[in-house]
């Protein structure tokens, strides 16, 4: 994302929206896509999740902890699952469901300022995991790859990389729980 801050959404709002549009609607319109979505969804959901982005800012709940462009698709794709749940439209796998970085602890977009402080503790403690994590859990529930194909990508079994997934989320949770 070309050098986007939150003073700038400050400064120019329209600019920074143009500016984020232009660099993250195509992303979040994929993630829609790819998850029972249309592209009036994806439209829909991205003017939501610029109001919520700009309140956030406004209200100083947004602390540069990640990029804008990562907590900006992480409002998305959380609003687009709760969406999803809401609507009782079941989400891809049971294993999301079950073992997600959206669990009764992490996401609960019913209270705002609780889940924006939840994300950002979330995006905080991701970034502190190992690589291998990190990659590991970004590529499956951010980008909803297969575990047989990152096992394939990573030079892994699958069994391995299923292991490796809960390790790495129960390590994120435990980072999470303690900041």
């Amino acid at each position: 994302m070309p050098n986007l801050n939150s003073e700038d959404f400050k400064i120019n709002v329209n600019k920074s929206i143009e500016k984020l549009h232009k660099a993250s609607f195509h992303q979040v319109k994929q993630y829609i896509l790819n998850n029972r979505g249309t592209i009036e969804d994806a439209e829909d959901l991205f003017s939501d999740a610029c109001v919520k982005l700009i309140e956030n800012i406004n209200n100083d709940k947004f602390n540069e902890q990640a990029s804008i462009s990562t907590y900006f698709f992480s409002i998305c794709k959380f609003s687009w699952m709760n969406h999803l749940r809401k609507k009782k439209i079941e989400v891809s796998d049971n294993e999301f469901e079950n073992d997600t970085l959206t669990g009764d602890y992490l996401i609960d977009f019913e209270d705002e300022k609780k889940s924006s402080e939840e994300i950002e503790k979330v995006i905080k403690a991701l970034e502190t995991l190992g690589l291998d994590c990190k990659l590991l859990l970004k590529k499956y529930y951010f980008n909803k790859e297969k575990l047989k194909n990152i096992a394939i990508e990573m030079n892994y079994t699958s069994q391995f990389v299923r292991v490796k997934k809960n390790r790495c989320l129960n390590a994120l949770r435990k980072l999470v729980i303690k900041s």
